[in-house]
């Protein structure tokens, strides 16, 4: 070496080879950095498109689970839909079943009353046939139309008859009992009005009346209705039902009429209404645990007078008079209850009311003591002794008050 700096020439030569080896190192290095560079690059890129591959993946695997959750919500609420509707069904279904279990047995029960009933049933043997008994009915029902009857032209008008706001005969002051002219009378479904012009009317009765267990001798027993027969020739006080209030209808006399008559012998069949008062007034309950048996026996004795194993008996009745007095004392009363009601009531004084009084006061709890009893005989608007009524009453005797009961026994 120390012979080269001697040397110019070989100084330069080797001067020459370094540079040309520092170049070559130089190419080799940027070619590297180059290739680093590259290898980055790509490197760079790989990670990038892996992010990108990784993200997309995870991007459609969010989105899947996302569509999939949706789904099974959607299902979910299909599934509690259908719950519903079949948990609904369900419940109609037991609701049904239970429904026509206490129909089955209600029936079950109504036939077996029936049945007892219809063996208990003393059998009637009409003298004539039923086209007989058709016939009688049509004679007495052509004569009440024919027979003249007494027109109300002493009321006037514009002047209603209403007497009661209730559908069924309150209670009536000493006075109205006093100025009756006969006694006075409310039958409701039974009563049947002849044809217009026609003032009369044809009273529908039973023939027997039907006592529950637990009355004399403990035993279920068939009676004759002796009362309704006792009405003929008598006079009376009659009020109906008019507009779902009750009217005064005037003084009527009873004719005789055909007795032992089936039901299914007359050329039209009475209504419903007439069927369950006949069994309201057949049923005849003497205590208060007798009167709760009346919504099992009421259907079958329908049923017994639907078929003509009951027996009816027909009354006419003829309007023979109208009693100005009793009209005027109980209209005097009907509007002082409407006074009071509108004083109690100032917002609505065109709403009527009757004091409010049990529908039985013999359905009424022991427990209410002596002004319950005071509500049933105490005194009257007026101050005089009141009276209650059922079907058919006996005349009043002198020096007698006229009481009476309930006239329905639902």
């Amino acid at each position: 070496m120390e012979n080269v700096g001697d040397n110019s020439q070989l100084t330069a030569e080797f001067v020459k080879f370094l540079n040309a080896q520092l170049k070559e190192c130089r190419e080799s290095l940027h070619k590297a950095n180059q290739e680093t560079e590259a290898l980055k690059a790509e490197l760079n890129a790989s990670q990038s498109a892996d992010s990108a591959r990784v993200a997309t993946d995870e991007h459609e695997t969010i989105s899947a689970l996302q569509r999939e959750i949706v789904s099974l919500r959607e299902e979910l609420l299909a599934a509690r839909r259908e719950e519903v509707v079949w948990r609904t069904r369900c419940e109609q279904l037991q609701d049904e079943a239970v429904q026509s279990l206490g129909d089955m047995q209600k029936r079950l029960h109504t036939d077996k009353i029936l049945k007892y009933l219809r063996e208990g049933l003393p059998s009637v043997v009409s003298e004539s046939g039923p086209s007989t008994n058709a016939q009688q009915f049509l004679q007495l029902k052509a004569f009440m139309e024919a027979l003249s009857g007494t027109s109300v032209t002493k009321v006037d008008p514009a002047e209603s008859r209403v007497v009661f706001d209730l559908p069924k005969l309150q209670i009536l002051s000493k006075a109205a009992v006093k100025a009756c002219d006969g006694g006075f009378d409310f039958f409701g479904g039974l009563l049947k009005w002849c044809s217009s012009p026609s003032k009369n009317a044809l009273l529908f009765c039973p023939e027997r009346q039907y006592i529950p267990r637990g009355t004399t001798d403990d035993k279920e027993s068939w009676a004759e209705a002796t009362e309704w027969a006792a009405l003929i020739g008598e006079r009376r006080e009659l009020f109906d039902v008019d507009g779902g209030r009750l009217v005064y209808a005037g003084t009527f006399l009873f004719h005789t009429g055909p007795n032992c008559l089936s039901l299914t012998d007359l050329p039209q069949p009475p209504d419903e209404d007439v069927l369950l008062e006949l069994a309201r007034r057949t049923f005849t309950p003497e205590s208060k645990t007798q009167r709760t048996k009346a919504k099992t026996y009421l259907p079958a004795l329908c049923t017994l007078y639907r078929e003509g194993s009951a027996r009816v008996r027909v009354l006419g009745l003829q309007r023979v008079g109208f009693n100005e007095r009793l009209f005027a004392i109980l209209r005097k009363a009907y509007a002082k209850r409407g006074k009071v009601a509108a004083a109690a009531h100032p917002r609505s004084e065109t709403a009527r009311s009757v004091s409010p009084l049990p529908e039985d006061p013999e359905v009424e709890d022991e427990g209410a003591g002596s002004s319950a009893k005071r509500t049933r005989e105490g005194e009257g608007e007026d101050g005089h002794t009141k009276a209650r009524l059922d079907g058919p009453v006996k005349k009043p005797k002198r020096g007698e008050h006229a009481f009476s009961v309930v006239a329905g026994l639902l």
